[in-house]
């Protein structure tokens, strides 16, 4: 297994750019997304200046894993809208969450936003024992035609 502490972060600033993550990182998704769709918003997303995108690089310049964030200016906090690791960089401990929160803690956002990180996740168990704890708020879904 190697080792995500290897792996370099870059963000990701132009639209043309998002186009770089490979498909097999959102393909492996537990709820998998339409593709066509991630590409078309991704490469919107990234003007906005709420979204931060970045890929993770190794020493040969292949991009292992993608991070997607959102400032929630209403509630002031850090929303981790996407996180995909290569299987190679994964590990059961977790290892690579924590590292990938030390990283976020990194980042200059600005004043208006506070030191909490929300993750929407499939996997509670796994933030569980890693120390975090069940929002108040439960994500609730409605779906209708139109």
């Amino acid at each position: 297994m190697s080792e995500f502490s290897d792996l370099k972060f870059i963000r990701l600033t132009s639209t043309a750019q998002f186009g770089i993550i490979p498909e097999y990182l959102f393909e492996q998704l537990k709820e998998q997304p339409d593709i066509k769709r991630v590409y078309q918003v991704g490469a919107l997303a990234i003007a906005s200046p709420l979204v931060f995108i970045y890929v993770m690089a190794d020493s040969n310049h292949k991009i292992k894993g993608v991070l997607w964030l959102d400032i929630n200016l209403l509630e002031k906090f850090v929303f981790v809208e996407l996180l995909s690791l290569d299987r190679e960089y994964q590990s059961e401990t977790g290892d690579a969450i924590m590292h990938v929160v030390e990283f976020i803690k990194t980042i200059q956002f600005g004043p208006e936003v506070t030191k909490k990180i929300v993750f929407a996740t499939t996997r509670p168990g796994k933030f569980t024992n890693l120390g975090f704890i069940k929002n108040k708020k439960v994500i609730m879904e409605l779906n209708y035609e139109a």
